[in-house]
This record gives C-alpha cells, structure tokens and sequence, in this order.
C-alpha cells in the first residue's frame, strides 16, 4: 500500500508550509535501519558524485541501484506514464544519517551545489520504501504496514491527517 504525505495540502488545513526539520530529522533517525539504502535523484553514477558537496571527503561504497518513478518528472519525456530513472544507491549508516540531517526538506534542489538534487529515495533490500522531494514537501511510502504507519503517527500528531493512501 503506498501513502503520501502532504503537509502543505490545501484541504488538511495545516499550519504548516512545509514539513518541519524536527520531523525530518526523527524520521531519520527512526524509521531507517541498517542494511536500507539511500540514493539521490540524478546520481546515477559515481563519478558523478563530486557533484554534490554533502558527501565530499566522505567514502561511500555503492549498495546497487534502483529504477523508479520519481514524484517529479520533466516536460521534456515523452512517455510519462512509463518513465523511470536509476539512482546509485548508499548504504544506510550513521555516518549518512547525519550527514542527511543536516539538511533541510527544503534545500533539496537541483541548483543547490551541496545537495544538488530535488528527490531522495530510500529502499530496504531491494523494496522501495519512500522518496522524500522538496517539490510540494511530499514524502511517499511504500508497502507501509500497519506498525510502520503507527510509528510514523507518533512521530509527530499532523502525520495522522497529512497521511493519504495513494
């Protein structure tokens, strides 16, 4: 089953622009385990990774790669329904978690010389487990289960109304 979450949707009446750093970071800290992966949209090689100033100096052994469909896709592809790109995908440490709290939801942008990119994707094995893009401050789960659900709803009291089964 896979569900949105929105915290700047319209018809919820959040408080909220976007999601809060607070909540991004405990989500980091909690709902990922060792032997997940992360990967970022548009990082699909290794040489590629000069690129992006979060993870300068820091070695990171690719963990494989993942094809999916990002939250945001270009005007330029023609076959939207079918589309899907592949990201290089990290292991799941804590070296990653901090380096990735230590930015914000809201910096995740192409132009953005630090992380250069506007959509991470996190896996477990070879599942896809949510992306988090800074377009609409929308993270999307995949196959959560109830308990995942349950912990993510104590994480923070919005997540009960801003999460939308997709």
């Amino acid at each position: 089953m896979r569900y949105n979450l929105f915290y700047n949707f319209h018809l919820l009446n959040q408080t909220w622009d976007m999601i809060p750093d607070d909540l991004w970071r405990k989500l980091l800290s909690e709902y990922f385990h060792p032997g997940d992966a992360v990967g970022f949209k548009g990082l699909s090689r290794l040489v590629d990774i000069e690129k992006y100033g979060l993870l300068e100096g820091v070695s990171l052994v690719p963990a494989g790669t993942i094809q999916y469909r990002p939250y945001c896709i270009s005007a330029a592809v023609r076959d939207i329904e079918n589309y899907q790109e592949q990201v290089l995908l990290f292991a799941w440490n804590q070296r990653m978690q901090t380096l990735l709290q230590q930015v914000s939801l809201s910096e995740l942008c192409p132009d953005n010389e630090f992380v250069p990119t506007e959509e991470l994707v996190f896996t477990r094995g070879e599942q896809l487990l949510m992306t988090a893009s800074n377009v609409d401050q929308h993270l999307c789960f995949y196959q959560l289960s109830y308990s995942e659900k349950r912990m993510l709803e104590s994480l923070d009291l919005g997540i009960q109304q801003g999460l939308i089964e997709a």
